[in-house]
């Protein structure tokens, strides 16, 4: 159980790397001088660094972010953590469907996308991580939580 803990705290943060990696190569190759970019883009992977695979999945949920924020904001979840998840969960293939039944970005099952009455899968995945979040008050348990359904 603890390993896809420990994957998701990795992911997460590959995940904001791969961010900054990406407006490290917008911010290069615009016409901002070097001196207004911000010291923090020193440290940051060039995007060569990461695979092919992960960034297919990056780009899938940038397909999809402007929800995943418009839910966030809703349900007052981190929105870097809600993208996280549905990286970690379905890679951003809506199409995925595990073999116990869970479906969608989020790899939410069909009766607790029931029983929290929203029109998507990626509503009931923020508002699923949301009331975990709220019940355990913090985000690792949450997490835990979330994985264990």
């Amino acid at each position: 159980m603890r390993t896809p803990l420990v994957f998701l705290v990795v992911f997460a943060s590959l995940t904001l790397l791969s961010v900054s990696a990406a407006t490290q190569v917008t911010t290069q190759s615009s016409t901002i001088p070097s001196s207004s970019q911000n010291a923090a883009t020193d440290d940051v992977l060039p995007l060569e660094q990461f695979s092919p695979s992960f960034l297919g999945m990056y780009r899938k949920v940038m397909e999809i972010e402007d929800e995943i924020r418009r839910h966030t904001d809703r349900y007052g979840l981190h929105y870097d953590l809600a993208r996280a998840v549905c990286l970690y969960e379905s890679g951003g293939n809506a199409g995925l469907s595990s073999g116990p039944g869970a479906r969608g970005y989020f790899q939410v099952m069909p009766a607790t996308f029931r029983s929290l009455r929203v029109d998507t899968n990626i509503e009931a995945g923020v508002k699923y991580l949301s009331q975990m979040v709220n019940r355990f008050d913090r985000e690792d348990y949450a997490v835990a939580a979330y994985n264990a359904g």
